[in-house]
């Protein structure tokens, strides 16, 4: 089960960077693919998170936001998917549901 950490409370727009910039040195200008397909939304009062592990496997995480910032887990859903594909199609059909609930944040593909 992937660790999605004890993320604070923020708000912000949806974001897709396709790409990151190296920082190993070898290449300073060389772009290369996010490591690993994953997003935050959230609402005043709930969070709703994705992580794509090895393009076939989706984690969905969501729960509560408590008054401090931090985030109390409701509940994990793990999905296995026969390609890529259908793996992004799912979580972008869950995120594009969660921005018509009202819920803001990022995600990268």
């Amino acid at each position: 089960m992937p660790s999605f950490g004890n993320t604070r409370k923020m708000s912000a727009t949806i974001v897709e960077p396709n790409n990151i910039i190296s920082s190993n040195g070898s290449s300073p200008n060389r772009e290369i693919a996010s490591p690993l397909p994953s997003g935050h939304l959230e609402t005043a009062t709930r969070f709703w998170q994705f992580k794509v592990e090895e393009g076939l496997i989706t984690h969905v995480r969501y729960g509560n936001i408590r008054p401090d910032g931090s985030l109390m887990e409701r509940a994990i859903h793990v999905q296995h998917h026969s390609s890529y594909l259908d793996a992004k199609k799912f979580v972008e059909n869950l995120v594009d549901e969660k921005i018509k609930a009202g819920y803001v944040g990022w995600s990268r593909w």
